[in-house]
């Protein structure tokens, strides 16, 4: 069932117990100042389809519920908004019961487009060109399109990345930069598959190595970019320097593990070569005292205070965890 033409998300009506083709995807933290043009950027939306908007409010110490709740109470029938009384926030198994109504709710839908509270889009059109896509392309599982950023509230006059490109399965295990979370929409797995991603995959590289052994991704060039706010509220950008280091490692060693865990020797292969690379990167920046020297297929050499050593690969992820723990606490 679909409309003659895009009509705004606000003014459709469909049949009771219609679900959702797509629904949007928001977690928001302390977003008082932007969580409107994030909401505002979904609900100007035009599709030919319906769409549920679904926000996971973490327990916010500013006014990010009360604006939630202002919208979900204008529109009830749009807005599943789930707000609550106590941070989740790296919280295990609390966070997943807390999160259960909130996935519930987004999974009915066949297709995810992904947007953080301090995000938002300027396309009315996005979704409907997504959707689009998707629904010709069978064999991709995740398209994106162009965005800007606003650092020290400043919009960039350059939209990122320069030169968007389609990935292959491959590129994707290989988690490539670039795919902005705010741009992202993809097939619900759960939904249209009946499976669900490991535990942890839920963040931006994990999932895009997930997504890639479902299908292809897509750059469309045709979506207005999004636009994606660097702040020092950001949960990446709040993070030590280490500690960006250290999450592009551990990253990486997630990947590989999976895939070694699945006895999926091309994609481990693929997620091993990664690991060198992110080892090669930022082992060293934040772990200075060690060097890194070339190594063959499956171990790399390390050089400390003078001593060489040889490491196996099927080791070395044990090492790096310990080494990586002293990191994250700098």
């Amino acid at each position: 069932m679909k409309l003659s033409q895009p009509t705004p998300i606000t003014e459709q009506k469909w049949p009771e117990g219609t679900l959702p083709l797509v629904s949007t995807s928001t977690l928001t933290y302390n977003h008082e100042s932007y969580i409107r043009d994030c909401i505002e950027g979904i609900l100007m939306q035009k599709t030919t389809f319906p769409v549920r908007v679904c926000i996971f409010e973490d327990a916010s110490t500013d006014r990010t519920a009360e604006i939630i709740k202002e919208y979900a109470d204008k529109y009830p029938e749009l807005i599943f908004a789930f707000c609550q009384k106590e941070n989740t926030w790296r919280k295990g198994e609390i966070r997943r019961k807390a999160r259960k109504p909130f996935d519930e709710a987004r999974n009915v839908a066949k297709y995810i487009a992904l947007c953080e509270g301090d995000d938002y889009w300027t396309d009315p059109l996005k979704l409907q060109k997504q959707v689009e896509f998707m629904e010709k392309n069978r064999d991709y599982s995740l398209c994106y399109h162009s965005h800007k950023r606003i650092n020290n509230g400043i919009l960039s006059k350059n939209t990122f990345p320069k030169k968007g490109r389609d990935f292959t399965q491959d590129e994707l295990i290989a988690t490539p930069s670039g795919i902005a979370t705010a741009t992202k929409f993809y097939i619900n797995y759960i939904n249209v598959y009946g499976i669900s991603t490991p535990a942890g995959f839920g963040a931006d590289y994990l999932l895009n190595a997930f997504l890639g052994t479902l299908g292809k991704c897509k750059f469309l060039a045709s979506v207005g970019p999004s636009v994606r706010r660097v702040h020092s509220g950001g949960v990446w950008s709040s993070k030590s320097e280490s500690s960006k280091y250290y999450g592009a490692i551990t990253t990486k060693i997630k990947v590989y593990n999976y895939f070694k865990e699945q006895k999926d020797e091309h994609r481990m292969n693929i997620s091993l070569e990664e690991l060198k690379h992110a080892i090669d990167l930022n082992l060293p920046k934040a772990y200075p005292e060690y060097k890194r020297h070339n190594y063959p297929y499956r171990h790399f050499k390390l050089m400390y205070k003078g001593m060489g050593i040889v490491i196996f690969f099927d080791s070395v992820i044990e090492l790096l965890k310990r080494i990586l723990k002293k990191v994250k606490g700098r």
